[in-house]
């Protein structure tokens, strides 16, 4: 009775699995796919090289035992001699390094294979079997993905190309420092490099990824006439410079990913931020708001995030790096104000905040220019700087904004009241044409427009959710609308041909012009005044978009969708011809402010009736969710065709598709 319980118990107990177990061991305890490499693609992102092992080795240890009578040659070997505590971990890595890079075959039962699995080696430390192996793997991985890097000849073009069209836009990448480090990059040896990235010192670890997303760039914002040598580079009939700029891009975001988050350096975070502003030159914006992301992670991994000067201080402790101190205040601003702005466009969540406090200004503003504008010392930082001071610094509070809220209202007055005085507080070489400095700094005039726009862009983002319910709301932010247009049509006359891939051209066009389109066609009886105004910057924008198309993805999707809703405000407002407005080339704050326009803090809250009642309801439920995002989001962009433009009309909206329900596109057509 007893026997036959004891069977019963034995036939309820858990089959043993007989599948063997492929993947390392930590794949197998996270249940992730393993690509059975050494190490392996997940250990080595999650920086776990020195834990990526495999089992089934050790499994085999087992039944090795079974045919040690058979090896006549070590009859008098003991293998309980071996350490216990080495001999698992020992055989595994053995196995490894005998099978695969001696060639050894595991299936002959009497070969040296057999021998040394026995045996082992317990005179060595069974990790440097391992960490042999992973280092032999990591170094030829990095050889490859180094091996995308050219020529040095092709190099010195396209860095000197990067610092003159492209570094400006942020300037977290110091031209000097750079080149240090670039002429201690190639200094390094081949034999240092067959080592494996361990053995270099960090900082030269990690360049290679920072050259190769500042070559992208460079590549990316390359002029019609460039430099033929560049051709060299091609290797491919077919292919052109923004194909290679992918090619360098990737080849740099897949060094980051090997080479992890331990010992990071800064240029890693400056990297990153590269890889994410060529995400979004090339449309592509989701993947530039992930890798925003992860860059931000590591930035706070390096406390980047502590900005108080003691905070700061501690970080880098060391007296003597001023410049390192510097460096890291500036990156991680820049970080918070690309959270901050692709937030409020894209709707989504902030991982930042900063105290406006800590951020250091400019020289003291004013209004006048110096004395002697020859003696002015500027750099591309100072145009952040004061575009920070004067609205920036309001973005992350228009992204926490609750419309509904009763507070909301004084809230959004406090805030454009704050923005209007300081625009009028900023330095005269930040708002006006300066022959003498626009010619000592040739980066000047566009960093100016640039800042137009986005100080501009900030009270169109703080007005656009009240403008159903505020007709103040409505006024300004069309003002601040057509001010963005303005100064775009300004950058663009000024730029050249390698600008056209600059994702601000796009961008900022896009919204600026949605919002205008939006005013009219669900509120056509007001602002009427500005409406010629209007439309010559809807036109304006639309002849730039189609110019930029060629070359920009972002600019053909973007002018399909502003082109059908132009033909739309056409079809439903008697428009005058326009007059030329805006001729001139000088940049001013004021041009359009000079418009007559309510008092902001006499506003009133518009009292709806009729149909139109339920069209201002549903335009401030769906401006809120910013035109730019259902560009980037919703399928209608994806699948529609190209619109050829022609003499004597424009497309019409059934040519781009069928708007998803509830977008902002199926309002425009719920509106005519």
């Amino acid at each position: 009775m007893l026997g036959s319980y004891a069977n019963a118990s034995d036939a309820q107990l858990p089959r043993k699995r007989k599948r063997p177990t492929v993947s390392c061991s930590e794949c197998h305890r996270r249940k992730q796919k393993c690509d059975r490499q050494q190490p392996c693609f997940h250990c080595t992102r999650r920086g776990k090289t020195e834990i990526c092992l495999y089992e089934h080795t050790a499994e085999e240890y087992m039944s090795y035992e079974s045919i040690t009578t058979e090896l006549g040659t070590i009859e008098n070997a003991s293998i309980s001699q071996i350490p216990s505590d080495t001999r698992p971990g020992s055989e595994a890595v053995i196995d490894q390094l005998m099978s695969r890079q001696l060639g050894y075959s595991s299936s002959c039962s009497t070969g040296t294979f057999k021998i040394v699995s026995q045996l082992g080696e317990p005179d060595r430390n069974p990790a440097t079997f391992a960490n042999s192996r992973r280092n032999n793997d990591a170094a030829a991985q990095y050889l490859g993905l180094i091996r995308e890097i050219p020529h040095r000849k092709y190099v010195n073009i396209l860095v000197h190309s990067f610092f003159t069209n492209v570094a400006w836009h942020y300037d977290v990448i110091e031209e000097a420092i750079f080149r240090d480090e670039l002429s201690d990059w190639d200094q390094v040896s081949y034999t240092a490099l067959k080592q494996g990235p361990e053995y270099l010192p960090v900082n030269t670890r990690y360049f290679p990824a920072l050259l190769l997303q500042v070559l992208a760039l460079a590549l990316l914002y390359q002029p019609v006439q460039y430099d033929d040598i560049l051709d060299d580079l091609k290797y491919a009939p077919d292919i052109d410079f923004s194909d290679l700029a992918s090619d360098y891009s990737t080849a740099g975001h897949r060094i980051m990913c090997m080479l992890g988050s331990r010992d990071m350096p800064l240029s890693k975070i400056q990297a990153g931020l590269m890889k994410a502003c060529f995400e979004k030159s090339i449309g592509s914006v989701i993947e530039s708001w992930h890798t925003l992301g992860s860059t931000i992670r590591d930035a706070q991994e390096l406390g980047l995030h502590q900005l108080s000067p003691y905070d700061a201080n501690k970080v880098a402790s060391d007296a003597s790096k001023p410049r390192e101190v510097k460096l890291r205040r500036k990156l991680w601003l820049v970080l918070h104000l690309w959270d901050a702005h692709m937030a409020v466009v894209l709707g989504r969540p902030m991982a930042t905040r900063l105290d406006p406090r800590v951020v250091s200004s400019t020289s003291p503003p004013t209004a006048s220019p110096p004395q002697d504008q020859q003696e002015v010392i500027l750099s591309p930082f100072d145009i952040i700087l004061c575009g920070y001071h004067a609205a920036f610094k309001y973005l992350q509070d228009i992204h926490d904004l609750e419309v509904t809220s009763k507070i909301a209202q004084e809230t959004v007055q406090k805030i454009h009241n704050a923005v209007v005085s300081n625009i009028s507080r900023l330095p005269a070489w930040a708002t006006s044409p300066s022959p003498t400095l626009d010619c000592k700094y040739p980066w000047l005039p566009a960093a100016r427009e640039t800042l137009i726009t986005e100080v501009y862009f900030v009270l169109l983002a703080l007005h656009r959710p009240f403008m159903s319910s505020l007709s103040t709301s409505r006024v300004e932010a069309l003002k601040a609308a057509l001010q963005m247009l303005e100064s775009q049509n300004r950058l663009f006359s000024q730029a050249g041909s390698h600008m056209h891939m600059s994702f601000t051209l796009v961008f900022a066009t896009f919204d600026a012009m949605v919002l205008v389109a939006a005013t009219y066609l669900g509120f056509p009886s007001d602002n009427l005044e500005l409406l010629p105004a209007s439309m010559k910057c809807m036109q304006w924008g639309l002849a730039r978009l189609d110019a930029m198309r060629a070359r920009n993805t972002m600019a053909g999707l973007a002018y399909d969708v502003v082109q059908a809703l132009y033909q739309k405000v056409l079809s439903c407002i008697s428009i005058p011809d326009p007059p030329a407005l805006y001729t001139d080339d000088s940049g001013n704050f004021n041009r359009v402010a000079q418009i007559p326009s309510g008092d902001y803090a006499g506003q009133e809250i518009l009292q709806v009736t009729g149909a139109m009642a339920n069209t201002k309801q549903d335009l401030d439920n769906q401006l809120r969710q910013e035109p730019l995002f259902d560009l980037v989001y919703q399928d209608l962009l994806g699948k529609s065709e190209a619109l050829k433009q022609t003499d004597t009309a424009v497309p019409r909206q059934e040519q781009c598709g069928e708007p998803a329900h509830d977008s902002f596109w199926q309002l425009m057509d719920d509106l005519t």
